[in-house]
């Protein structure tokens, strides 16, 4: 058997490519299943956790995650490293542009769209990759119950991979509609998108509910 790193040609080898996914559970497998672009973990949890954009919002971030996660990791987390971690994670989104192709992987739950829309909305107001994709799915065929990306196995990976479509501006849109109003502490502008729906990012509209 051919070790890993002298398998055949990379599936995304055809330019500089960085893969971002809110957890750690593709950034093996996608090595097991041929691609070998960087892997970006954007794993903030913005469902249960505050949400705000103005100064000192990554401060706020950081110390809900430590009273909220602390004695439940090993060693627990310290407020200072967990800073550093979220502003080194800002700072590599932003550099993220600097890729010939970003492509984001994420599933129907509202975890993923989220995460989901925080990048969009990034993306809708900064600097961007010239070739920003999404590989974004609400099920898979096949026998056993779809719960996420992390279950499947390579083939499955990288026949997703040629179905993943680029990011248009309604979409890039819509994801900035929907960050800005989720950081506003007055909920109307959100509960206004949620009755209009999300009509290009179709797994938005159950999430936000």
């Amino acid at each position: 058997m051919k070790p890993r790193a002298q398998a055949t040609q990379a599936i995304d080898g055809d330019m500089r490519t960085l893969h971002v996914r809110c957890g750690s559970d593709l950034e093996v497998p996608l090595q097991d299943a041929g691609f070998r672009g960087d892997f970006y973990e954007h794993n903030y949890p913005y469902l249960i956790g505050p949400v705000r954009e103005e100064p000192g919002c990554l401060e706020q971030r950081a110390r809900f995650l430590v009273d909220s996660y602390a004695d439940s990791r090993d060693p627990p987390l310290q407020y200072e490293a967990v800073l550093r971690g979220l502003e080194r994670d800002e700072q590599r989104l932003h550099e993220s542009a600097n890729y010939n192709r970003v492509v984001i992987w994420s599933e129907f739950d509202c975890y993923d769209q989220l995460v989901l829309v925080r990048l969009l909305g990034h993306y809708a107001t900064h600097r961007r990759p010239p070739r920003l994709e999404l590989i974004n799915i609400g099920e898979f065929p096949g026998a056993v119950r779809f719960i996420g990306l992390g279950q499947l196995p390579p083939e499955a990976l990288r026949m997703l991979w040629t179905t993943r479509q680029p990011a248009t501006p309604a979409m890039l849109t819509v994801g900035r509609d929907v960050w800005c109003a989720l950081v506003d502490a007055n909920p109307r502008a959100l509960a206004a998108i949620m009755r209009s729906g999300t009509r290009v990012l179709p797994l938005l509209d159950k999430a936000l509910h």
